[in-house]
């Protein structure tokens, strides 16, 4: 004897099986993208502001670097076209700083003796 199988009567199990495969497929990456997106989105934005202020503090430094030749006497410094400039001068053309001018104690005494010993008395 031979069995006869009917093909529409096996099929039918696998056909119901793949359906439910893909609905449960469908759902886990739904909830795996949500779960992405809710824990992704925070740090995306934490991290565009962190950038935002480190440009915005990246733009206001202009830095000073690599060696500048100064006069041992005067203080003057040498620009790249082999000009000599004061020295608060090529500071304040190469960075952010701004100079308030003042004499430290030791040149008062200096240059001015008379005013620090009227001051002493």
């Amino acid at each position: 004897m031979v069995a006869k199988i009917d093909l529409h009567e096996a099929r039918g199990p696998f056909m119901v099986i793949i359906l439910i495969s893909a609905i449960v497929g469908i759902l886990a990456i739904g909830f795996g993208s949500a779960f992405f997106i809710k824990v992704t989105n925070p740090l995306l934005r934490n991290l565009y502001q962190t950038v935002q202020a480190l440009q915005s503090s990246l733009d206001k430094v202009k830095l000073l670097n690599g060696l500048l030749p100064i006069c041992m006497s005067c203080k003057k410094i040498r620009d790249d076209k082999g000009y000599w400039n004061q020295l608060e001068a090529y500071i304040r053309d190469h960075s952010e700083a701004e100079f308030s001018h003042s004499f430290c104690p030791d040149c008062v005494k200096k240059l001015y003796p008379d005013l620090v010993q009227s001051e002493e008395e």
